[in-house]
């Protein structure tokens, strides 16, 4: 008779067999939907798409509803679904029936919000089939309208109804909300401090049981899916709809709160498509009023480029405004020498994602493409010269910065 232990010596390998093949062919079916020639470069950075997806499914088809933890969401490490460099995302899987607390305390980020909605997989799915519910917000809410105590501490609780007597901060758990993700948006990364914040769910005994295998091969074979769903998304469907959208080079003001932007907020959006010698001169006026403003690059992968290491990112904290009040930024692959230069890291096609968030308008800006050279004479006179050295001591500041903000 076949001892358990020999039991799992033949299953471990087995399973894990199992496991690996389901993953094996997403590399060739994701290419497949890519639109672009391929190139050693590109096949690259897929693979590390890929593997960062496997990342991503892990943290979140592991993450449990009963015993949820807040975990890092579009991020620096995960910077699929054009991340906004200047945003901090966490990530809680719920369950729409329970009844949880959340608390912490605010931190000085310029925006603190708590958007309910749905969790990465189903956003995922949801973008598959605009017409789903599932993955739609389902309310977002400004922090500062929850009791803050002097040091920025709270508590909310959250469920589908209020309980009897309970008079502290309370809002309701829709149907079909599967996640509350936790957004910091920030100006100055180095001296606006990040929150910190908890989640627990009340309705469940203290202890966590132990998982059991099957709860444990559900969720495994779950990754292998959701990477297939998300690459769909992110190379047959999301790009694509971008490429019929219209030109390159051309912007457009769009709404995304229902895809989970924020309510009080306006996209600008568009393409950009420029040879090594080439520039796009992006030019906007600003609102009187805005909470908050910034514009990043995407790359075709629909991940915010390197903003670590790369100017690829300003915001209303960063970014020079004109002595006419106007707002003028460079995109190119090759350093203009000025201040608001947007770096495509050698790419020569990509997105562009600008944000008005809470303002008194949303202008669509004008763009025009340029001979690299040729980008002084289309640019107010006095504009400042930055230097190989100065531009060099921007990125090292920038780096020190990003580091010292909560990534996970």
């Amino acid at each position: 008779m076949m001892s358990k232990m020999d039991d799992a010596s033949l299953l471990v390998p087995s399973r894990w067999r199992d496991y690996m093949e389901q993953l094996a062919p997403l590399a060739e079916n994701i290419a497949a939907l890519s639109k672009r020639s391929h190139d050693e470069q590109w096949a690259g950075e897929l693979h590390q798409f890929l593997y960062s997806q496997i990342s991503v499914g892990y943290l979140f088809m592991t993450s449990d509803p009963q015993y949820p933890e807040f975990m890092p969401y579009y991020n620096h490490l995960f910077r699929q679904g054009f991340p906004n460099p200047d945003d901090t995302l966490s990530q809680a899987v719920i369950d729409d029936h329970g009844t949880y607390q959340i608390s912490g305390f605010r931190g000085g980020a310029r925006i603190v919000s708590l958007q309910l909605g749905g969790d990465v997989g189903s956003v995922a799915r949801m973008l598959d089939d605009p017409k789903s519910p599932v993955g739609r917000s389902r309310g977002v809410f400004d922090l500062d309208s929850a009791r803050l105590a002097d040091d920025g501490a709270f508590e909310i609780l959250l469920s589908p109804e209020r309980p009897p007597g309970y008079e502290g901060d309370w809002w309701k758990l829709e149907p079909e909300t599967t996640a509350v993700i936790i957004r910091q948006r920030h100006y100055d990364w180095i001296n606006e401090i990040d929150g910190r914040f908890a989640i627990q769910r009340l309705d469940v005994p203290a202890v966590k049981p132990r998982s059991s295998p099957q709860d444990i091969d559900r969720a495994l074979r779950g990754i292998a899916h959701y990477i297939e769903t998300y690459g769909k998304v992110t190379f047959e469907g999301a790009s694509t709809r971008h490429l019929r959208a219209g030109p390159s080079n051309v912007f457009t003001c769009k709404d995304y709160s229902d895809f989970g932007g924020l309510a009080n907020q306006a996209f600008v959006e568009g393409m950009f498509a420029l040879a090594d010698d080439e520039a796009l001169i992006i030019e906007s006026a600003v609102p009187d009023r805005c909470g908050y403003w910034g514009f990043h690059l995407t790359d075709d992968f629909w991940q915010s480029i390197d903003w670590v290491n790369r100017q690829s990112s300003l915001n209303g904290h960063t970014a020079r405004i004109d002595g006419d009040g106007k707002l003028r930024i460079v995109v190119s692959a090759r350093d203009p020498g000025v201040p608001n230069w947007l770096d495509t890291a050698g790419r020569q096609a990509g997105f562009v994602y600008g944000r008005w968030t809470d303002a008194s308008e949303y202008p669509t800006p004008h763009v025009v493409k340029v001979g690299i050279d040729d980008v002084p004479g289309h640019l107010p006179p006095d504009t400042p010269v930055v230097t190989a050295r100065e531009r060099e001591a921007v990125i090292r500041a920038r780096r020190r910065a990003v580091q010292m903000r909560h990534r996970w």
